[in-house]
């Protein structure tokens, strides 16, 4: 072989080399990107499953409070029955009163 065919096929091995090498380099750094991109999955995930549960959790709190229909329902009804009582309370005072003297 001539002096320009082995220049050119050692040239080309050099380049070829380099490609594999960068070819090892982008697949080392493709699978640590898998393994960082898969831990951070993992973490988003277990978030939202605590955030899941915590959402239950509230929910069932929740349950146990008095809605606010229902509150202001008994609220009304328990002033009427007080304003009638103090009613009554100040006719039986102003009654005794009268009544007394």
């Amino acid at each position: 072989m001539s002096e320009l065919g082995t220049a050119i096929e050692e040239r080309f091995k050099a380049l070829n080399d380099k490609i594999e090498e960068r070819t090892r380099q982008v697949d080392i750094k493709l699978k640590a990107n898998d393994e960082t991109i898969k831990a951070s999955k993992d973490v988003v995930n277990r978030r939202l499953h605590e955030l899941n549960e915590l959402r239950k959790e509230v929910m069932l709190d929740r349950d146990q409070f008095a809605k606010k229909e229902v509150y202001d329902t008994r609220i009304n009804s328990l002033s009427r029955i007080v304003y009638i009582g103090l009613g009554a309370l100040l006719a039986i005072q102003f009654m005794l009163k009268f009544f007394v003297k």
